[in-house]
């Protein structure tokens, strides 16, 4: 067999619904008990059997086997290394395909001249960089509007394990991003919901929703885990679309009630609904995208639309089932389990091929596979037409957001074991002028995430069950200094959640007797405490930091803290007004923290700390 015959079947996994006008919606939502059809749940088995095979694997071996044996590995390197779009990555190259494929933006919308879009999961942004890229490279001449959300890389209470962190794109298009009204940017919230519509003033052409949640530790529970998050990405592109506008859904698979009745909602309020696995998909994963072109409008739902938002508003599914499965269409029904069970087969056939290959690989198998995988990198751009695009049509004119921020930087210079830091090198900006950008969101109990540190010392962090046996010399020197400074010790915060961490950090610095600090230990690995101490430095001129993790911020004459302490007030006020559960997230723009050395700084100030604690 050839190898455009073996790969034949890569670019045609797709399947349209076929509509009927018996398609109506149901009188009745989120009033039955919970149901499952035994010929879905057999398809389920039937995955979750194969997929109980590869426990015997090691992980990171099957991992990297796995990638090895993708015929669609090379597609993201071509694709980079030929047309060097913005922010390339499989996201980018999948919704790349959607693209190509079906007609997601809406002729009415060509035709006006005018397009807008809201991106839902978005981080890093791949999809709205893959949409403009192909509106460039097809000279559309769109006049575009576009909003995106996700989990807030910037917001510390996220988990690395929920969200990607990459703010590549983020950080230089910030107006366009959304992260609700507490600055998680949880849209499963309902909160955030009604945010997004307020930010959101006019109907748009199209929703893209590209959620996922880390199932590892249940993979075959996959799509409960996700179940909820999907609703809630629907419901809101049904709030916000306009009549004839295009929904683009990652789902997986579709065996329980949840899905089932989600997709049959879709099928009845667009005119055409496919379902799309793009060859840039890894095969052995469930993820497909369900494209829903030809919006009918709100008003088809607004019979049933307060009861469908029931969960959205509680939070969570009541252990009811969306809709009755009497009132479900039965050809519908068999339409579906075609689709699941088209989908399914073809998942169990590359996990199969890549078991049965696993470390029983020819030297001559190996150069087949990497012969497939050129042959079908080279057709995904023949096949979509990949052209690059002129720089003034990319998203950030003037930056390389391929790139990510570095992590490897110049360590601190040492003498001594001191390091002195000249504060007019260090920050780009000084505390003059309105700098404050005060954000307030939901109170921060746990560091999850931090831009400021390694990933792997945060994990070792730790606010309670710490030492306070001071030496009889940190006493004596402690007595000598507390006229005149200000000394703030990590091991003498003893808090259980880390916005009392903050709040106590900032009082103790708004409140000095003294116009000196001394900061023993303390890390500043959230926005709020990276902002507040740039505030802080900015007004003084050296630094000093000692290799046992303390650091030094001096100016006997009082002039420094005195400017300082203007912003510091002004911060004070908005604390002040700060009711639970919300805290101030952040008092600096997050471009201001991280487009500069001040960065670079706290970065290894930061490793220097934890590494001690």
């Amino acid at each position: 067999m050839n190898k455009s015959k073996k790969t034949k079947h890569l670019f045609d996994k797709k399947i349209d619904f076929e509509k009927t006008e018996a398609l109506e919606l149901p009188q009745e939502a989120y009033g039955c008990s919970k149901w499952s059809l035994p010929s879905f749940q057999a398809e389920k088995e039937n995955l979750n059997k194969t997929k109980s095979l590869l426990n015997q694997f090691d992980l990171e071996e099957w991992s990297r086997h796995t990638k090895h044996r993708d015929p669609s590995s090379y597609i993201i390197r071509f694709v980079k290394q030929k047309f060097q779009p913005e922010l390339v990555t499989q996201a980018w190259c999948k919704f790349y395909e959607c693209l190509c494929s079906y007609p997601i933006i809406p002729k009415d919308a060509i035709s006006s001249g005018r397009f807008s879009s809201v991106h839902l999961c978005e981080a890093p942004g791949a999809f709205v960089s893959a949409l403009n890229h192909f509106m460039a490279s097809h000279d559309l001449g769109l006049q575009w509007e576009w909003y995106a959300n996700s989990l807030n890389p910037d917001y510390e209470g996220n988990s690395l394990q929920e969200m990607i962190p990459d703010d590549r794109l983020v950080r230089y298009t910030y107006e366009n991003w959304y992260f609700g009204t507490d600055w998680t940017g949880n849209i499963t919230k309902y909160h955030n919901y009604v945010g997004l519509l307020e930010k959101v003033r006019e109907k748009v052409w199209l929703v893209t929703a590209d959620g996922s949640i880390d199932c590892s530790l249940d993979p075959g529970n996959q799509e409960a885990c996700v179940e909820f998050l999907h609703y809630c990405e629907t419901m809101t592109a049904l709030s916000i679309l306009r009549e004839g506008g295009t929904y683009v859904l990652k789902i997986f698979t579709a065996f329980e009630d949840s899905t089932i009745c989600l997709l049959f909602l879709l099928n009845v309020v667009f005119r055409k609904v496919s379902v799309f696995k793009p060859a840039s998909s890894k095969s052995g994963n469930s993820e497909v995208y369900v494209v829903c072109q030809e919006y009918k409008g709100g008003a088809v739902l607004e019979p049933l639309w307060d009861k469908l938002m029931l969960p959205y508003k509680l939070g969570h599914f009541d252990d009811k089932s969306m809709f009755d499965l009497n009132e479900i269409d039965k050809e519908f029904l068999n339409q579906l389990l075609r689709v699941t069970t088209y989908f399914k087969k073809k998942q169990i056939e590359r996990i199969s091929d890549n078991i049965s290959n696993f470390k029983n690989e020819s030297k001559i198998e190996a150069g087949k596979v990497h012969q497939i995988k050129v042959y079908v990198a080279n057709r995904y751009i023949h096949k979509y037409g990949l052209k690059s695009i002129p720089l003034q049509y990319k998203l950030v004119k003037n930056v390389d957001v391929s790139q990510f921020l570095p992590t490897d930087f110049k360590k601190l210079d040492f003498v001594d074991r001191v390091c002195k830091i000249e504060v007019r090198n260090l920050v780009a900006v000084s505390v003059t002028g309105d700098i404050l950008d005060i954000k307030i969101g939901e109170r921060i109990n746990e560091v999850k995430s931090s831009r400021f540190c390694k990933k792997e010392l945060l994990l070792k962090f730790t606010l309670s069950n710490k030492s306070k046996n001071d030496s009889f010399l940190y006493q004596c020197v402690h007595k000598i200094l507390s006229h005149s400074t200000t000394v703030i010790n990590f091991d003498h915060c003893n808090f259980s959640t880390y916005s009392e961490f903050q709040r106590y950090i900032f009082y103790r610095i708004l409140n000095s007797s003294g116009c000196n600090f001394v900061f023993v230990k303390i890390p500043f690995v959230t926005n709020f405490l990276a902002g507040l101490m740039f505030v802080l430095i900015s007004s003084y001129d050296k630094v000093y930091v000692h290799r046992s993790g303390f650091m030094v911020v001096a100016d006997y004459t009082g002039r420094s803290f005195e400017r300082a302490k203007q912003f510091l007030e002004i911060v004070e006020r908005k604390y002040a007004s700060c009711e639970f559960p919300c805290d101030i997230f952040q008092i600096l723009s997050p471009s201001l923290l991280y487009n500069n050395t001040y960065f670079e700084f706290l970065w290894n100030y930061n490793n220097l700390v934890l590494s001690k604690i």
